[in-house]
């Protein structure tokens, strides 16, 4: 087509139509009267509408309405907004002027530290208040873009709501009931563990997730109960660590729940020598993650500690948030290993005198057998809290852990743990639990 101006509406419905495959986003209003002999160059470059050189004569092209207003921003405590920031970074979001790092440098030439905690409330809430588009991710170029102001209008929220019951959580621990003490102190234990803020800040603002209420009084009438959680997983195309099997059970370690769950999408493998589940178990299962999980919540209040070990799995899993948890992985350690999260297997055996998988060990994993482990390593702890204080470091097991090294993706490594030797990499070396 040659250039020329458009002089009606029809033209630019049928310029708009025309480039909207080529640049692989949703048709937006072009102008009328706009020149558009540079029109084909942007097309030919896939250069998105919303792109920073588009805002120039000659390409022209209308953008989405922003995320919200800037007072209702300035609304948030400058951390929910950091949180905000940091989200469209993660998730390539972009106004007129790109993302973050392109706006702060268009704003201030001379601002030396982009990340977002070193910046204004003001600041921060204006960059959001740009937000238009989502840049399209070359790995899934068929993905439907997020919309900044529906994901934003979801996140905000849930950002204050998880920063107020935070603040709630740390202060629960100055109880007149010992019992009540001694749980919410093992509760601030596995909140102190340098992994927890990594393992636990799961996506709930995101649909399917579920989420639970978890603001209680500072001083409750009852003391909190205790639930301890276990999952078995499978893997499927969509997932290495699909929902397979759910088990709870109380603080007395009476069963609650044993379910098996139908993955959503077809499995490649059952991991039955570690699930001990196999396709013919599944045969007229119906029950889905989204109805256990429902279940799970309902039993959920704020006076439920959720008791599980490597717990965030599970929950992961589950697509399910429930705060407080106590994780017995994050309540012990190895000597010398602050990074290291010791298996339930070695935690059993050493302060419980039990063998969880056998005595060769290759037995399958029991649902219900672990969630009582779990939580008998909580009662344990409680109990010598009262007169000897916390477990000491325990000696690493002599084999089955993971080395990752820093700067490098997980790599498992069968290896003696000679406590010399590895203390003398433990610099470069973070030691992670498999169980």
């Amino acid at each position: 087509m040659p250039a020329r101006a458009l002089s009606s509406s029809g033209d630019a419905a049928y310029l708009t139509a025309a480039l909207a495959p080529l640049i692989q986003r949703p048709a937006v209003a072009i102008t009328p009267g706009v020149d558009s002999s540079n029109l084909g160059a942007c097309a030919a470059a896939a250069v998105p509408p919303w792109h920073p050189t588009n805002h120039e004569p000659g390409c022209l092209l209308s953008t989405r309405p922003t995320v919200m207003e800037l007072p209702k921003l300035l609304e948030y405590e400058k951390p929910v907004l950091v949180g905000a920031v940091k989200l469209a970074q993660k998730k390539q979001l972009v106004g007129p002027k790109g993302g973050w790092k392109e706006w702060l440098v268009a704003e201030d030439p001379d601002a030396k530290l982009s990340d977002p905690k070193h910046h204004s409330a003001e600041r921060l809430a204006t960059f959001l208040s740009t937000l238009s588009d989502q840049l399209p991710d070359p790995k899934c170029p068929d993905k439907k873009p997020v919309k900044p102001r529906k994901l934003l209008k979801r996140f905000l929220p849930w950002q204050q709501k998880s920063l107020q019951e935070d603040q709630a959580l740390s202060k629960a621990t100055s109880h007149t009931q010992p019992q009540q003490a001694g749980i919410f102190d093992l509760v601030q234990r596995t909140r102190k563990h340098p992994k927890f803020q990594q393992k636990y800040n799961f996506p709930s603002y995101e649909k399917g997730w579920v989420r639970t209420d978890r603001l209680r009084p500072p001083e409750p009438p009852i003391a909190p109960q205790l639930l301890a959680l276990d999952c078995e997983m499978c893997v499927t195309a969509d997932s290495s660590k699909e929902l397979l099997q759910v088990a709870l059970v109380d603080q007395h370690g009476k069963q609650v729940l044993q379910e098996l769950v139908k993955p959503p999408s077809e499995v490649s493998d059952y991991r039955s020598q570690v699930t001990g589940i196999t396709a013919a178990d599944l045969e007229g299962v119906t029950v889905d993650r989204q109805a256990v999980a429902t279940r799970i919540q309902q039993l959920l209040t704020p006076d439920t500690v959720l008791v599980g070990h490597s717990l965030h799995y599970d929950l992961q899993a589950l697509k399910l948030d429930h705060q407080p948890i106590i994780d017995t992985a994050m309540l012990f350690s190895y000597e010398g290993l602050a990074e290291a999260t010791p298996p339930l297997t070695h935690l059993a055996e050493q302060l419980l005198g039990k063998c969880l998988r056998g005595a060769d060990g290759d037995a399958p994993h029991n649902s219900l057998e672990d969630a009582r482990a779990a939580l008998a390593l909580v009662q344990r702890e409680l109990d010598r809290a009262a007169t000897q204080g916390p477990t000491p470091p325990l000696k690493p097991p002599e084999i089955r852990v993971s080395c990752m090294c820093r700067g490098s993706l997980e790599q498992l490594a069968y290896m003696p743990l000679a406590p010399k030797p590895l203390l003398a990499t433990q610099a470069r070396w973070l030691l992670t639990c498999l169980d």
